[in-house]
């Protein structure tokens, strides 16, 4: 299309009923009804006689996650990915080991940190930064067999996914609640700008 058909009276309709007009009635007209419908009133408004019922079904889960969710189906989407890469148990025995404070990191074997969450601590060798300017601290140490990417690497919060996960497969409330908990202990034992956990941007 050239600039020209621009200035075709016919384009330009064309133009403003495909673009603006059918979308608008699309949204203030259509939307709001069939995201509301359930699956037996959705397939009722179309066609479907003299179909078999296992052609039905198979179009309905074949069709129904291969998109980004709709509102209907945001869970089943979710649930279809999660325990497609990871069991159930799996993602379970996860998250309890978060609930319980138990974490590895960088190679290390799965460590329980306690009742409380030492943020500046190398929970590997033992080593704790003090709760100082990040410029007065000796983040190598080079003394010391201590790793400041361990401290580092626990307030990246995966721990923050593996909650995740377990939540959107039980809905148990135990799991955001420990995700709040976790975020209060961090930010108190963590003051802008003091401490080897504002040392660097990750």
């Amino acid at each position: 299309m050239n600039l020209l058909s621009f200035q075709n009276p016919k384009t330009i309709a064309r133009l403003v009923l495909h673009r603006i007009l059918k979308p608008l009635t699309w949204e203030t007209l259509s939307r709001h009804r069939l995201t509301g419908l359930n699956d037996e009133d959705f397939l009722s408004l179309w066609n479907f006689q003299g179909l078999p019922e296992e052609f039905i079904a198979w179009f309905h889960d074949a069709s129904r996650l291969r998109f980004f969710f709709h509102p209907r189906n945001q869970k089943d989407f979710f649930l279809n990915l999660l325990t497609k890469t990871q069991s159930h148990e799996s993602i379970l025995a996860e998250a309890q080991d978060v609930l319980d404070n138990k974490f590895q990191t960088l190679g290390s074997p799965k460590v329980s940190l306690g009742k409380e969450i030492q943020w500046h601590q190398d929970f590997k060798s033992g080593k704790s930064w003090p709760l100082e300017s990040p410029r007065k601290l000796d983040l190598l140490d080079l003394g010391n067999p201590s790793d400041v990417k361990v401290p580092w690497e626990l307030s990246r919060f995966h721990q923050v996914w593996w909650l995740g996960k377990a939540y959107w497969l039980t809905r148990n409330e135990e799991y955001p609640r420990k995700f709040a908990e976790l975020v209060e202990s961090w930010l108190e034992a963590n003051p802008p700008g003091k401490g080897v956990n504002w040392a660097l941007g990750m």
